[in-house]
């Protein structure tokens, strides 16, 4: 992913890029409603902070190798461990108010700014594809793909977006940042996210990136009012 240019630091090389969706494809095993129910099941204070492999198995009726696949997306995603010795540990990321505060406050400094540097540069292809995507969502996609396509989307496209940056190291935080969101978002988010991520193309394509910036900061401030306002009510005080 990353190459070195002497007397000039590390590059993302020009030919990596996420794979696209398949706009049909269907879930994998690892993305079985199981798995969902399971990170939910956290989100929801359903099930302890520690665990063992075999009360997960008749909890959810999993096989050894469903649950493997299970827990490996979990670790993958930075919300499960394993503890030393035995058993597994969940963990509270993007789950309370104060982590959900943080991992926005983080990316409020990281992508408004990476919009603002001088390496910054637009690819139009990159732009275009980041398009069609959007407007795939907008026609149909958000109701026709699974959690995991969307969640995907949202990821790919805020990733290509601070990568225009050239600096690697704001591309791999955002990364790290993004497998640890929260699993489980309701679509009508979706609707209000792709108006934003249209008008912010828009913005970069007019080189206005003054602009972009401080709306790239909105929207990520109103991504986190709206998780704060669900977590009062499926948390309250």
């Amino acid at each position: 992913m990353l190459r070195q240019q002497r007397n000039r630091g590390f590059f993302v090389n020009d030919d990596y890029a996420p794979q696209p969706l398949a706009q049909s494809e269907p879930e994998s095993d690892g993305d079985v409603p199981k798995y969902y129910q399971l990170a939910e099941d956290w989100l929801q204070d359903k099930i302890s902070a520690e665990v063992t492999e075999l009360s997960l198995q008749k909890r959810y009726n999993l096989t050894k190798t469903q649950l493997t696949t299970l827990l490996a997306r979990g670790v993958s995603e930075g919300w499960i461990e394993r503890k030393q010795g035995y058993g597994w540990r969940f963990l509270p990321v993007a789950k309370t108010k104060t982590a959900i505060e943080h991992l926005f406050s983080f990316r409020m400094v990281i992508e408004p700014m990476a919009m603002l540097e001088p390496t910054f540069n637009a690819r139009r292809e990159k732009l275009n594809a980041l398009r069609q995507e959007l407007e795939m969502l907008a026609a149909s996609g958000i109701e026709r793909l699974s959690p995991t396509q969307l969640q995907l989307c949202g990821c790919r496209f805020h990733e290509t977006v601070i990568r225009f940056s050239n600096n690697p190291f704001f591309e791999i935080s955002l990364r790290n940042v993004n497998r640890m969101r929260r699993l489980m978002d309701y679509r009508n988010r979706y609707y209000s996210e792709v108006e934003d991520h249209m008008q912010l193309l828009k913005l970069i394509e007019a080189g206005q990136l003054i602009d972009a910036s401080y709306m790239m900061k909105q929207h990520l401030h109103k991504a986190l009012e709206k998780k704060l306002r669900r977590i009062a009510v499926e948390r309250p005080a």
